[in-house]
């Protein structure tokens, strides 16, 4: 064996050493050395007595040597012995110790339920207890029979197939460590269910019911017990930490906790519902006022007045059973919802003006002149009276604009009446407004005004211009009697300048009567007042 090598050689020479001594005798001739047998049967020569003594000691000397070398190697075969018997003992309890330790090792892997490792460790204790010789027979018997009833037992054969057993039957190792994790979750969270830790209950109550509902090796009696304790744990802990996140006015995440709160509930026993059900529906009602409040300052912070206005709105026809307690959250609603309209309008004005829509900037800003002054209660923050005067100038600008471009489009087309209309119409805003002492709404009311007197000025014109053109032939017969209609053609009016109120033109045409053609001019001029032409000399 590896521990003791060469023990083989040993103990063979140590069986040599024993039949030596076994079938030594002393009597026998044979065993005493040749030289000895000879010298004692050689017949003795006649010496003197002086030789002959040399000859006994030399003889004595033999013979001690003789009986030196027997005892030596009687006593080496002794130790020998020793050493050998010593050997065995030793090698037969090591390899016994060594077994039995293995054996040990085995049924603790099989308690463990590690079945390779109690199959492997257990056939290796044979094998040693197997070598065990002379020595320690009962005992190698007795852990030899053990051990092959571990190997040939029912539960290291089952579990090396890859079952163990539970409830007086084997089931496999996979279902049995599920239902020991299963008791081991059950355990901790009764343990936690019954310190109201909810939180943890939920937590190990779940995946003990989620392991027992894929095992059927598991008692689904125990189901509806844990399903009921799942269902109050997990109410409790939402509950609560829905109550903490409302103080933390964490109310989108306070409304979370609340809704799977109320989901739960319902599973709980008539008592426990109606204990928590009012508490519950308060603590919604709260946390949905300030969600939607907090969605809608949002909004207003943001700048999107219209969108808030809504949602405050929305706040206020839905929450009728939280303001009812709350009636201070009232006021505060509709003072928002003021505010935003008013800002609301004002940015529509803004867009509007912008976009050159002055109809519709002009209506945002009269809407939003209105609300100042319809809640000026509400609108405490607001300066009132000052946004509102603000607001009419930008108003006023507005009007002067669109009634500017107004009536530069009329002249354009030379709608006289509806431009002049225009220009009044901006000479009226500002005379009714309390900026016309103001210089700039002062110079764009003369300029205004100036444009009514060119307008109409040159409305006349064109209209006389016009006159012109249709009576030109009469006009010229009138001064130049040769002169026949037909002759006449390619008339040319031209306004000149205004006189004394008067409006002088000039008139051209070509006749062609009578040998070569000639251009014919005359200086026309008009009186406004008395509605008269008459000709006139520079």
């Amino acid at each position: 064996v590896s521990d003791f090598p060469g023990i083989e050689e040993d103990i063979k020479r140590a069986e040599q050493s024993v039949e030596l001594l076994g079938g030594f005798d002393e009597t026998r001739v044979e065993s005493a050395p040749p030289d000895i047998i000879e010298e004692s049967t050689r017949p003795k020569p006649s010496k003197p007595e002086k030789k002959k003594k040399e000859v006994s000691h030399s003889e004595d000397k033999v013979g001690t040597q003789s009986k030196n070398y027997i005892v030596y190697t009687i006593g080496g075969a002794l130790v020998l012995c020793l050493l050998g018997t010593g050997f065995i003992y030793y090698t037969n309890s090591s390899r016994y110790a060594k077994a039995n330790q293995t054996f040990a090792q085995c049924q603790d892997a099989l308690e463990k339920h590690d079945f390779s490792t109690t199959d492997t460790l257990c056939n290796e204790a044979l094998v040693d207890a197997k070598k065990i010789r002379f020595l320690k027979t009962d005992e190698r018997d007795q852990l030899i029979n053990n051990i092959e009833q571990t190997l040939s037992s029912e539960t290291l054969q089952q579990g090396l197939a890859g079952n163990v057993k539970y409830n007086d039957h084997y089931i496999s190792i996979a279902s049995f460590e599920s239902i020991e994790k299963f008791n081991k979750l059950v355990v901790i969270g009764e343990k936690s269910y019954s310190e109201e830790d909810w939180i943890h209950a939920v937590d190990y109550v779940s995946q003990a019911i989620e392991i027992a509902a894929a095992n059927p090796d598991i008692d689904q009696s125990l189901l509806p017990q844990l399903k009921e304790k799942q269902n109050k744990a997990r109410f409790f802990a939402a509950y609560n930490k829905g109550v903490e996140l409302t103080h933390q006015k964490l109310w989108k995440e306070a409304g979370l906790e609340l809704t799977t709160a109320t989901t739960a509930l319902s599973h709980l026993e008539k008592e426990t519902q109606n204990k928590y059900k009012v508490k519950i529906s308060h603590l919604h009602q709260e946390v949905s006022y300030h969600s939607l409040l907090r969605d809608a300052d949002d909004l207003y912070d943001s700048g999107q007045w219209e969108q808030a206005d809504v949602t405050y709105k929305e706040i206020l026809s839905k929450n009728d059973v939280y303001l009812e307690t709350h009636p201070e959250q009232v006021s505060k609603l509709q003072e928002k919802i003021a505010t935003a309209e008013l800002y609301s309008a004002i940015q529509a004005g803004k867009v509007a003006f912008s976009n050159s829509n002055w109809d519709l900037a002009i209506e945002k800003y009269n809407s939003a002149i209105n609300l100042l002054n319809e809640n000026k209660q509400s609108l405490s923050e607001v300066s009132s009276e000052e946004n509102s005067k603000k607001l009419s100038r930008i108003k006023l600008q507005a009007s002067i604009i669109r009634d500017q471009q107004g009536a530069a489009l009329e002249l354009k087309k030379k709608n006289y009446t509806q431009a002049i209309e225009n220009f009044q119409s901006i000479i009226k805003s500002i005379n009714q407004s309390p900026f016309s002492a103001e210089e700039e709404f002062f110079l764009v009311m003369e300029d205004t005004k100036k444009s009514v007197e060119l307008t109409r000025d040159e409305m006349s014109i064109n209209s006389k211009t016009d006159y012109l053109n249709k009576n030109y032939q009469k006009i010229f017969i009138e001064n130049f009697p040769a002169a026949t209609p037909e002759s006449l053609g390619e008339p040319k009016i031209e306004y000149v300048k205004k006189i004394d109120d008067k409006l002088l033109f000039k008139m051209e045409c070509l006749e062609t009567g009578g040998g070569r053609p000639l251009r014919l001019v005359i200086n026309y001029l008009f009186d406004p007042a008395t509605g008269k032409w008459s000709f006139y000399t520079p």
